[in-house]
């Protein structure tokens, strides 16, 4: 009687379902059918939306609106916040724009945000150094430096960034090898020059001048050091004519008027359109003039400089760092 009711309870359950695998195979083809054809369709979207996007800001780059190119890369990354191209591009108006910490420190984390996306984007991470060293993060600076320099352990202008953020921390010892180090380099610049001639004259940099000296002098003082840096920047950089005019303001900044005037004459000869050698020229004559004003008997001024200096003037101190870093050189660091 058990068993008879016992069946007879089986024989009244639903029958199981059954899985429809044509029908389940037709949802998932259709599927992936209607997701291919969006994501084509939002590719086709980026790619009309990217075309007009680059039209507008070449055209507000050919008009000089930067400010204007900056809006648009930053409308079309709050759409597409992972387009690198766009985030470098961005990146770069930025730096070329920022003229405050503000605009520094938002080209600065742009290019973070680069190389976080990509990071074997070299060219990003040099102007990266770059903007960090103008932003006083020199530790920063230096943690990409060294990335830099796993493939280019011997690139002049990586050793030299190296040294200006070792001398802006403070450790002048180690800064000057590095400027040592640069300088002997074929494409050494000559604001590698500048910069090691400036550091030895520096009061209580105590430094080793036998080791820095190109000439390895047991004697020679800091000043004959540095005019001899001064030389092998001439011989060595080119062109030639913005190496003299370094050194021409080099020697300004030392009270040597009558040496830095051969050199601006000898710059005048090698390129006498140029305009910083006109510009040079013009400074250093009125320099001279004002010299000779200071000196006249009938002047009732002191006729002896204070510390030997030519008295250079207000404006000539005010180009002399123009001078100092001509435009040969890359980036000058202050």
């Amino acid at each position: 009687m058990t068993r008879s009711k016992t069946a007879e309870r089986k024989s009244k359950r639903p029958p199981l379902r059954r899985t429809n695998v044509r029908f389940l195979g037709i949802f998932i083809v259709l599927s992936l059918v209607v997701l291919a054809a969006v994501a084509l369709v939002h590719r086709y979207q980026l790619q009309q939306f990217g075309g007009e996007w680059r039209q507008e800001v070449q055209a507000a780059l050919q008009r000089g609106e930067v400010d204007k190119a900056i809006q648009a890369c930053t409308r079309y990354l709050s759409l597409y916040p992972n387009d690198t191209e766009t985030l470098e591009q961005l990146g770069i108006l930025l730096d070329e724009k920022a003229a405050t910490g503000p605009g520094l420190l938002r080209a600065y984390m742009t290019f973070e945000t680069v190389l976080r996306q990509d990071a074997g984007r070299d060219k990003v991470r040099l102007r990266l150094v770059d903007v960090a060293i103008k932003l006083g993060r020199y530790s920063d600076a230096l943690a990409h430096i060294a990335i830099l320099k796993r493939a280019s352990a011997t690139d002049a202008d990586l050793i030299f960034k190296e040294g200006v953020c070792n001398e802006k921390s403070g450790k002048i010892r180690e800064a000057a090898r590095l400027y040592s180090e640069s300088i002997a380099y074929e494409e050494a610049k000559i604001e590698y020059f500048t910069r090691l001639a400036r550091l030895v004259l520096q009061p209580n940099a105590d430094l080793d001048l036998k080791e820095i000296d190109p000439l390895k002098r047991d004697n020679a003082d800091g000043s004959q050091v540095a005019a001899e840096i001064m030389k092998n920047a001439v011989d060595k950089c080119r062109p030639r004519h913005l190496a003299l005019l370094a050194r021409a303001s080099f020697l300004q900044s030392q009270g040597k008027i009558d040496d830095a005037e051969k050199d601006i004459k000898e710059s005048l000869e090698l390129a006498e359109d140029d305009t910083d050698v006109l510009l040079a020229a013009a400074q250093l004559a009125l320099e001279q003039a004002e010299y000779r004003g200071h000196n006249r008997p009938d002047s009732g001024r002191r006729t002896v400089p204070r510390n030997g200096d030519r008295l250079c003037s207000s404006r000539i101190r005010a180009g002399s760092s123009a001078l100092f870093h001509p435009r040969a050189s890359s980036r000058g660091y202050r």
